[in-house]
């Protein structure tokens, strides 16, 4: 065990800030530190709390905030309200849009929201792009380091095109031609000499995809991107990556599902046939206390919520999956692919075991166009260190289980 991830590369096709850097070396000490087969679930929850940095996103907007508006004195005395003021007049300046799609929210209602949340949405990072004019370093650190997510992504048409805005210093309005370009442009100009190395293109994507920093060598000037938006649509990139996500997440369900039923053979009060959502949710969720309701308890109520940022496989979100109306997420694949390695009948030893997960799970993430385990995502950590642990889902179910500190409904 005290050797245990020291060959395993976390790094691959991530970024390599220190950030990332120190987040993996965190996850690597830990995990050698003692003997994780006996490691009590305390332990890692003591771990999760105090040892892996985060960083708020209402924190890290006030920051930027401060710092680019060359605000005088300590942070922390600058009244909400200014915080307000400087994003409202930023987004006027700019022309931003104040949503990307219809709403009903008053404007200041948002603002006050994104300096107390802890975390938002992934368009919200791109609209405050254009609203505050970032360069795309600025950005992308907010994707990555404060929504613990991947960076820009170049075959989504949205993405990219945000991505070559912040790379150019364009505003949203500026950025409104390649946006209608991609929604009207047919895909029938074939011969068109603008989009003749279309497959060229493609397969230099494929090759830097994950390194932003090299985009500039295939998008240096707007026909570029023009060229790049019609060679995405045109061969359905996005889509064809959606119906891959689903595809995927629809195999490891079904895995998951008849892992369940071979349970529930020897079990007289249960009925293989009728396994679903709810079977799957109940041995993810064990650890979750009940309500005098008998629901389980929010994960507002753990000491992880922050952490793990709503990230939990409930029967109503494997509903909505199931039927299309919910986006399949890395959270959710990574889950599954949890539950299936801890459940293995296979014989190895916690070493290989995790092994074998990691490269399950990168393989299926890499398939599916997204980076590999990120170990600055708390919640990626947390599985790896319980797939290095004796009795993985055990042990899963038993860290959340201690992360309610009371009986509170």
């Amino acid at each position: 065990m005290q050797t245990l991830f020291e060959d395993l590369d976390f790094t691959g096709s991530i970024r390599d800030i220190q950030f990332t850097r120190r987040a993996r070396r965190q996850l690597a000490n830990v995990i050698r530190s003692g003997d994780l087969e006996q490691m009590e679930p305390a332990q890692i929850l003591a771990f999760l709390l105090s040892r892996l940095e985060l960083v708020s996103f209402h924190d890290h907007l006030k920051r930027y905030l401060f710092q680019q508006g060359r605000l005088e004195g300590s942070l922390k005395d600058v009244p909400t309200a200014d915080f307000i003021q400087i994003l409202d007049d930023s987004f006027r300046t700019n022309r931003a849009p104040r949503s990307f799609t219809p709403t009903s929210v008053r404007w200041h209602t948002t603002l006050r929201r994104w300096l107390e949340q802890d975390s938002v949405q992934r368009s919200t990072i791109f609209l405050l792009g254009f609203g505050l004019r970032m360069n795309v370093d600025d950005v992308s650190t907010f994707l990555t380091k404060v929504q613990q997510e991947s960076d820009f992504r170049p075959f989504d048409p949205f993405e990219i095109i945000c991505w070559y805005c912040f790379r150019h210093g364009l505003s949203y309005p500026q950025a409104g031609p390649f946006f209608t370009f991609f929604q009207e442009v047919p895909v029938d100009t074939q011969n068109n000499i603008l989009y003749s190395g279309c497959d060229a293109m493609l397969e230099k994507f494929r090759h830097v995809e994950a390194f932003p920093e090299k985009w500039e060598m295939i998008l240096s000037s707007d026909d570029d991107l023009y060229a790049w938006l019609y060679c995405l649509k045109k061969n359905r990139v996005q889509d064809q990556r959606d119906d891959l996500l689903y595809r995927n997440f629809r195999s490891l369900y079904d895995k998951c599902l008849d892992t369940i039923r071979e349970l529930y053979l020897d079990d007289e009060t249960r009925r293989p046939e009728q396994a679903g959502p709810a079977d799957l949710e109940r041995m993810l969720c064990d650890g979750i206390p009940l309500t005098q309701g008998g629901n389980r308890r929010k994960m507002s109520n753990s000491l992880l919520s922050r952490h793990f940022r709503q990230k939990r496989l409930t029967r109503q979100r494997l509903d909505g999956l199931l039927k299309g109306t919910l986006q399949v997420e890395r959270f959710d694949l990574i889950t599954l692919q949890f539950f299936l390695s801890a459940m293995s009948d296979e014989t190895f030893d916690t070493k290989e075991r995790c092994q074998y997960f990691l490269d399950d799970i990168n393989y299926i993430l890499e398939e599916c166009g997204m980076m590999e385990l990120y170990p600055v995502n708390a919640y990626e950590a947390f599985v790896t260190m319980c797939m290095a642990s004796e009795y993985p889902l055990e042990m899963y179910c038993d860290v959340v289980a201690a992360s309610y500190t009371d009986s509170g409904q």
